[in-house]
């Protein structure tokens, strides 16, 4: 069992621009555990609690040799993916979202089948290059011009190990279909084994059972069914895998009468809301999707508040940013190899959604 050594790759780096593909080097002939992103940025004055640091990061991708994809995908599907890995452990995410306060992104890349695998870690030794690409786009209305922040680690074997491959992430397709019930294919890679497979169903204000009814995953078409069911049973098999669900982030917020404010989780059942300040009551009012509804009243009156007043919300959800978890073969890659073609089809509702399918590869020695 070896030990695991982190090192920099920048450190506390403050970016005058407010919007580009930021592109790092990652160290050559090295073997890479994990690379972990810690992202920050500065609010302006400007009070929004649907919004956070994650809104203005487009994607996070690691290349190879400049086209070879070793991970791609937007900030919330990497977010899920490391929850996945850790076993239902939350990575770091402080959005504070009061004026002028600093919003933290503590991001995981695991490049092994759990967290310090010794067998599967990436090897840039395998490659001419290896670099880490970081878009963002900073909305000045709600964020402090040239506040993007960047300390990139990865983590090292103290010695070399014998390396079978790592793990590759991405983002097969993203989609935005119309607002109307119909039947969407996402055909899926049939190169490497499948880790696992996932979507993202992203609509802040509804939950995922109203926006998608059934869900089929198939094999050739139709030789074999891995999955053919509806949300239900999805979310109570991945509550199953990941509880207790996590609060999954505490978020200081200014609020007066009911306000919607983005927890980033599905079916978050509230753990509880208080008050910083004041003779006040929080009472959540409503909840869907991401978004829960409070109206803080005065206590001693029972009315609502006409002042804002700041508070902690902590909310617990084992499906963080509407993802869930479709096909798990972590015990056991599947051979998708042995196929000829894989889909899901998403038999959705009339919504207007984001609708985004992922997949972990096990790709043996290096691309």
């Amino acid at each position: 069992m070896t030990n695991w050594i982190p090192q920099y790759i920048t450190n506390g780096i403050t970016e005058s621009s407010n919007s580009q593909t930021l592109m790092k080097d990652l160290p050559k002939n090295e073997q890479v555990g994990m690379l972990m992103l810690e992202l920050r940025k500065t609010n302006s004055a400007t009070i929004y609690n649907t919004r956070s640091i994650m809104d203005e990061i487009t994607k996070i991708e690691i290349i190879a040799d400049g086209s070879k994809v070793i991970a791609s995908a937007q900030p919330e599907v990497l977010s899920y993916l490391a929850f996945v890995a850790q076993g239902g452990e939350v990575p770091d995410h402080r959005f504070f979202k009061g004026g002028a306060a600093v919003q933290r992104l503590h991001l995981p890349i695991w490049f092994g089948r759990y967290p310090w695998d010794e067998e599967y870690l990436l090897d840039t030794g395998q490659y001419s290059t290896v670099q880490v690409w970081i878009t963002y786009a900073l909305d000045t209305a709600y964020s402090a011009s040239g506040s993007f922040q960047h300390t990139i680690t990865y983590w090292r074997p103290l010695t070399k190990l014998p390396v079978k491959g790592f793990i590759r992430s991405r983002e097969i397709k993203v989609e935005v279909p119309s607002a109307a019930a119909q039947t969407i294919r996402h055909d899926l890679p049939v190169t490497y084994p499948w880790h696992l497979v996932g979507a993202r169903i992203h609509d802040v204000d509804q939950d995922i059972n109203t926006n998608l009814t059934g869900i089929e995953l198939n094999i050739d078409s139709g030789r074999l069914l891995l999955v053919d069911t509806d949300a239900d049973e999805i979310y109570y098999e991945n509550m199953r895998k990941f509880r207790p669900a996590h609060g999954y982030v505490n978020q200081p917020v200014v609020i007066g009468a009911e306000t919607d404010v983005q927890t980033f989780g599905e079916w978050a059942f509230p753990r509880g809301a208080v008050t910083v300040s004041g003779n006040r009551l929080p009472v959540l009012t409503g909840l869907a999707g991401e978004t829960v509804d409070i109206t803080v009243y005065v206590a001693d009156t029972g009315v609502a508040a006409t002042d804002a007043i700041p508070i902690a919300l902590d909310m617990p959800s084992s499906m963080p940013h509407k993802c869930m978890l479709i096909g798990d073969f972590r015990k056991w890659p599947f051979p998708i190899g042995n196929y000829k073609e894989a889909w899901i089809d998403y038999v959705m509702a009339a919504y207007t959604i984001t609708l985004r399918t992922f997949v972990q590869e096990v790709v043996a020695e290096k691309l």
